[in-house]
C-alpha cells in the first residue's frame, strides 16, 4: 500500500493518543504524553507487535501499544518492537508499517550472537539464550567477536595466550602464545586482518599488532613502562591506550605502524581505559581525579581536544563504552559497598538511566544495534549472562544455570 495510507493511518493513531491522554487527564490518572517511554517488564517467547495474539499485524495491535504508552494498560514485553526495553509510539509505527506492507511481518529479531565463558569453555548463543553451543571445550576468557569474518579471540593458558577461534569450533590456534609473556586484551581491527594486544614481560607491558594472516608482530610501543587498554581507531590506522610512561597514567594515540605517539590528555589526573566513538570523532575514559579521588568519566576529541567531564558525583565511574551508534555511553558505577550497576548515558552526559535497576551488572558490551546491553549479574546467587534495554526494560537471563558464566561478547550483524 502507498505511503498515504501510512499517512492516514498514522493520523488516526495520533487523534486517538490525543483522546488516550485527554482521558488520562479527566480520569485523575497520570497523564503521558505520546513521545514517552514505558519500562517493560522481563521478556518472555512472543512474537514483536502481535499484541492480540493473532500472528498478524492489524491496527488494533497499534491501538494496544498506544494504550500502554499512555498509561491505560500495563505494557507488555511484546509490544517493545524495536528492542530499546522501552514501550514508545515508535513501537506503534512499526506495527503500522507492516499493516500497510512497507515492512515485512514478523518484525525483526535482533541479530548478532552472543558468546561467552563458562568451566564447559566457550559458548555461542542467540541473542534470547537459544542454540547454545560449546565451541571450545578449554576453560578461557574475554572472548571478542572480529567484525567480520565469523571469528573469535579468546584469552587462556599460564601465561596467558591469545587464541583465534572459528564460530562453528571447526578451526582453532594460538595468535598470541610467547615464552614467559603474558598476552591479554586482545582487539581486531576493524577489518578484522590484525589483533592488537598488551603483552607484559618482568614488570613491562607493551602494545603489540599481529596481522592475522601472515603473523607478522609489530611491537608499537617498546619503552620500558606500561602501556595497556589499545582501542582501535574506526578507520583502523590509528590505536589509543593508557600509558604510564611519564609517571602518570595518561590516554595516548599511536598509529599502527609505530610512528606518531602523541599524549592526549596531558592530566595531572591519572586517565584510564579509552574507547573510540564509532564516528572517529571522539574517545571516551576514565578519569581518576586528584582532588577528589573519585573517578569520572570523560570524553574529548580524538587529537585530544575538547575535554569533557560526562560524569561529576561522588560515586566511581568506570569501563565506558561508546554505543556503535555513537549516541550512548554505558559505564560500570561503584558505591561505597562495592556494588556495581551499569548506567547509559547520552553522548553529552545527560539522560542518566540504571539499566541494571539497582541490582547489580557488570562486563556490558552492546548488541549491534545499540538498543540493548548484555552483561554479568550475580542478582540470583551465581553469574549468569543477562540482556536489558538501554532503557532499562525487557531484562532477560539467557543463561540461568547453577554455575557461572562470564564475560560475554555481542557479535556484529552479519545478515
Amino acid at each position: 500500500m502507498s505511503a498515504r495510507h501510512l499517512c492516514a493511518a498514522l493520523s488516526v493513531l495520533i487523534g486517538f493518543a490525543m483522546l488516550c491522554v485527554s482521558g488520562c487527564h479527566g480520569s485523575g490518572e497520570t497523564a503521558v504524553t505520546g513521545a514517552a517511554s514505558a519500562p517493560v517488564d522481563t521478556a518472555q517467547d512472543y512474537l514483536a507487535g502481535d499484541m492480540n495474539g493473532n500472528g498478524a499485524p492489524d491496527i488494533i495491535d497499534a491501538i494496544t501499544i498506544l494504550r500502554m504508552v499512555v498509561g491505560i494498560i500495563e505494557p507488555a514485553p511484546q509490544a517493545d518492537c524495536n528492542g530499546d526495553g522501552a514501550v514508545n509510539i515508535i513501537d506503534a509505527i512499526l506495527v503500522l508499517r507492516c499493516v500497510v506492507g512497507v515492512d515485512p511481518w514478523p518484525i525483526a529479531a535482533l541479530v548478532g550472537q552472543i558468546a561467552y565463558c563458562n568451566n564447559a569453555g566457550v559458548i555461542v548463543c542467540e541473542p534470547d539464550g537459544t542454540d547454545a553451543d560449546t565451541i571450545s571445550p578449554i576453560l578461557s576468557h574475554h572472548p571478542r567477536w572480529a567484525p567480520i569474518g565469523g571469528w573469535l579471540s579468546v584469552e587462556r593458558g599460564t601465561p596467558w595466550e591469545i587464541w583465534r577461534l572459528r564460530e562453528d569450533g571447526h578451526v582453532s590456534y594460538a595468535v598470541y602464545n610467547i615464552a614467559d609473556r603474558d598476552c591479554r586484551h586482545a582487539r581486531w581491527s576493524p577489518d578484522s586482518s590484525i589483533i592488537a594486544c598488551a603483552v607484559s614481560h618482568e614488570g613491562d607491558t607493551d602494545i603489540w599488532v599481529q596481522h592475522v594472516q601472515t603473523g607478522a608482530i609489530v611491537i608499537l610501543t617498546g619503552a620500558a613502562s606500561y602501556d595497556d587498554r589499545p582501542t582501535w581507531a574506526p578507520n583502523g590506522l590509528r590505536l589509543a591506550f593508557q600509558s604510564a610512561r611519564l609517571g602518570g597514567y595518561d590516554i595516548w594515540a599511536i598509529n599502527r605502524d609505530g610512528s606518531g605517539l602523541t599524549n592526549l590528555t596531558d592530566s595531572e589526573d591519572a586517565c584510564y581505559e579509552p574507547d573510540w566513538r564509532s564516528d572517529g570523532q571522539r574517545i571516551c575514559y576514565r578519569a581518576a581525579e586528584d582532588a577528589t579521588g573519585e573517578l569520572n568519566i570523560w570524553a574529548m576529541d580524538a587529537d585530544g581536544g575538547n575535554q569533557q567531564r560526562l560524569t561529576d558525583d561522588p560515586f566511581q565511574d568506570w569501563n565506558p563504552k561508546w554505543s556503535p551508534d555513537g549516541t550512548k555511553v554505558v559505564y560500570e558505577r561503584s558505591g561505597d559497598d562495592g556494588a556495581r550497576n551499569l548506567i547509559v548515558i547520552n553522548a553529552d552526559g545527560t539522560g542518566f538511566v540504571d539499566a541494571t535497576g539497582g541490582l547489580g551488572g557488570y562486563d556490558a558490551e552492546w548488541s549491534p544495534d545499540s538498543s540493548k546491553l548484555v552483561f554479568v549479574s550475580e542478582r540470583d546467587g551465581d553469574r549468569d549472562i543477562y540482556t536489558v534495554g538501554v532503557n532499562g526494560g525487557g531484562l532477560r537471563n539467557i543463561t540461568n544455570t547453577s554455575g557461572d558464566e562470564w564475560e560475554p561478547h555481542w557479535g556484529p550483524d552479519t545478515d
